[in-house]
């Protein structure tokens, strides 16, 4: 009993004691622990930071992950040129076949930005520019001629999260932000999370396209937002080639795009030119209107601002054409809304809504649908407006399927045409 009682003693004695070193052996633990941490860290950082200048851990050069151009010269701070610099970390891209990620802050270009290279053994191939989002990652250009280019690609070219603006001009269109080359082909590039703003002459122009996709874009300002040209001729949006292996047409494609929540907002004409095959989703154009006392810079005689012109083979060409089709498309305030001409394959529309504006200047634009030797399919059309204007107009041999209308009725077909309208109420 004796030593149990001396036991019991002993132990509330040295009880405080034990638990006191405990704890101080649990912070010393913590702090150990927090100092390897913090060591893991940064040597993580170190890590990532010699991986992004091109070194391993001897120092001697090694991939990269991606490129900092923040390391090769270009400032982003708005008023420095980064032209060269951004040029110089493109070819180092191009060479090791990485990304390049550019962080928040105003990048100012004002010479062209070559985005690809061709070789033999590997063919074209383009490099792929990531911001860190609208907003944040600014292209400010400066074009100093009508159609310079300012960001030239061809094939799996890669652009997103970042925005393209147009500065530095005065009076008039300027400038093409996103361009490929002459006879180049475009296919599989990416275009995702962009805003494009400013007067510029054009926003996307390309020459030849497939497999391209457009992915949340929002372009304000632009004359033309994207075109996607018969030519090389950027000042006829018309332009057939003349001569050369595509004569009369029957080389020009763009096949397969994807346009997917993409708003173009102003200008003349939101997305036009030798589409085909291609589907178009939560598609948008607003205020395509003529301006008082202005005249139009790219528009042909006898055209009006147009939100969708889509044109399939050029006249005499035995080119066939695939069939196009229009998921949901908005417009409001928009002189023309969809203009199809040389379809053979029908167009097929599951949902369009079209209206005019506030005014009776903007409400002359409520969008007319205007087929030109072409077949359209339309499943579902709301047009809301009071000045009916022929919402649809047929030409040219032209026919039109309505199964669902909703709106003030004026449509009007010439001798060669037919409407066939199905829609309740009509």
């Amino acid at each position: 009993m004796r030593v149990r009682a001396f036991l019991f003693r002993f132990c509330i004695c040295i009880s405080p004691v034990f638990l006191s070193s405990c704890q101080r052996l649990a912070r010393i633990e913590e702090r150990s622990a927090y100092r390897d941490m913090n060591a893991r860290l940064s040597a993580l950082e170190t890590l990532v930071k010699d991986a992004a200048d091109g070194r391993d851990e001897a120092g001697a050069s090694a991939p990269q992950f991606f490129i900092n151009p923040m390391h090769y010269g270009v400032t982003g701070d708005g008023t420095t040129d980064d032209s060269a610099a951004i040029q110089k970390c493109v070819d180092l891209a191009l060479e090791q076949r990485v990304p390049i990620c550019f962080p928040r802050g105003t990048f100012r270009i004002s010479q062209t930005i070559r985005c690809y290279r061709w070789t033999q053994a590997q063919g074209r191939y383009s490099a792929h520019l990531k911001g860190v989002g609208v907003g944040g990652t600014v292209f400010e250009f400066y074009p100093r001629e009508k159609n310079q280019v300012m960001l030239l690609h061809a094939e799996h070219f890669t652009l997103e999260e970042m925005t393209l603006r147009c500065a530095g001009v005065e009076k008039g269109y300027r400038g093409i932000a996103i361009c490929t080359p002459d006879n180049t082909q475009s296919a599989h590039s990416m275009f995702r999370r962009l805003e494009i703003s400013g007067p510029f002459r054009y926003g996307i122009w390309r020459r030849f396209s497939l497999y391209d996709t457009f992915r949340h874009i929002q372009s304000r300002g632009p004359c033309v937002h994207m075109w996607f040209a018969m030519s090389n001729d950027k000042d006829d949006l018309l332009a057939m080639p003349a001569s050369s292996w595509n004569a009369g047409n029957k080389g020009w494609f763009h096949n397969l795009s994807t346009f997917d929540h993409v708003a173009c907002n102003g200008g003349e004409v939101g997305i036009g030119g030798g589409l085909m095959g291609s589907h178009y989703t939560q598609v948008a154009c607003e205020r395509m209107m003529p301006e008082p006392d202005s005249a139009f810079t790219l528009l042909p005689a006898n055209e009006v601002p147009t939100g969708l012109w889509l044109i399939g083979k050029g006249p005499g060409s035995d080119r066939n054409r695939a069939a196009n089709v229009i998921g949901t498309y908005y417009t409001e305030a928009t002189l023309r809304a969809l203009k199809v001409q040389h379809q053979e394959a029908a167009l097929v529309i599951n949902g369009m809504f079209t209206q005019g504006g506030w005014d009776e200047k903007w409400e002359r634009g409520q969008g007319l649908l205007e087929l030109d030797d072409a077949n359209v399919i339309i499943s579902s059309w709301t047009c809301k407006g009071t000045l009916p204007r022929h919402q649809l107009k047929a030409m040219n041999g032209s026919s039109a399927v309505i199964h669902a209308f909703s709106g003030r009725r004026a449509f009007k077909a010439d001798a060669t045409s037919t409407i066939e309208d199905y829609s309740e109420g009509k």
